[in-house]
């Protein structure tokens, strides 16, 4: 099942809004205001399908691995497969992790060459500029995954390689999860550093995903510490 949070129809229209008002009227001057937001819905359906497309390779993998997927959710910092349970060893950890970030690169470099194959044929500049955002926008999808903040992608690939080390899941996740709470708090402070310094929006932004990596990277510790008692 594919589900879709309530908080992602916020975050889908911030896109939409940033996107139209700010972005597209900068690199593509003079057009019509109905043309720059039809170019930012179109920029976020596009984001919001390689957002799918990126759980969609954690939950493949881990089919693979014979783990059961029970749902999708989009939700408001990205998405997330539901896994019935956690990988049972470190190299299937590994590879669940490291293929929604692979994915995510295959489609920057997709946007990147569908780019440029357009500029060589001579096709319409907004075209070319909605191809080329969206393998910036999966680049850096894939890029902020790969950070090894515990749950996230680049905290799980930390947690695989500690686990295959120690032989000890317990005490991966325990240091996995110790680095994202200071991933956590780094991005707090950077975000407030930012709305103190005028940055305005995207400082709240950052504080927000402080909040969600802290409380996730503790909430896993504790639900992993819970299973093995």
């Amino acid at each position: 099942d594919i589900r879709i949070d309530p908080s992602w129809l916020l975050v889908a229209a911030l896109f939409v809004w940033n996107l139209s008002a700010q972005y597209f009227p900068q690199l593509l001057p003079e057009l019509s205001q109905t043309t720059y937001m039809s170019l930012g819905v179109v920029a976020m359906l596009g984001f919001f399908a390689s957002l799918l497309l990126h759980e969609l390779a954690h939950s493949v993998v881990a089919i693979f691995y014979g783990l059961k997927i029970t749902e999708i959710t989009l939700f408001f910092f990205g998405g997330v497969a539901g896994l019935k349970s956690e990988p049972k060893d470190a190299r299937s950890e590994f590879w669940i992790a490291i293929s929604g970030p692979a994915m995510s690169f295959a489609l920057a470099g997709f946007g990147y060459l569908m780019a440029n194959l357009l500029v060589s044929l001579g096709a319409n500049e907004p075209v070319i500029v909605l191809f080329a955002y969206l393998g910036i926008a999966n680049l850096v999808l894939a890029i902020f995954n790969l950070v090894p903040a515990f749950p996230m992608d680049g905290g799980r690939v930390l947690r695989a390689f500690l686990w295959y080390l120690k032989s000890d899941l317990e005490y991966a996740t325990r240091i996995a999860s110790r680095l994202g709470g200071a991933f956590g708090l780094g991005f707090m402070a950077l975000g407030l550093f930012s709305v103190i310094s005028g940055a305005g929006v995207g400082g709240f932004w950052l504080i927000l995903i402080g909040f969600f990596v802290l409380g996730s990277s503790r909430g896993a510790y504790e639900s992993q510490r819970a299973e093995r008692i």
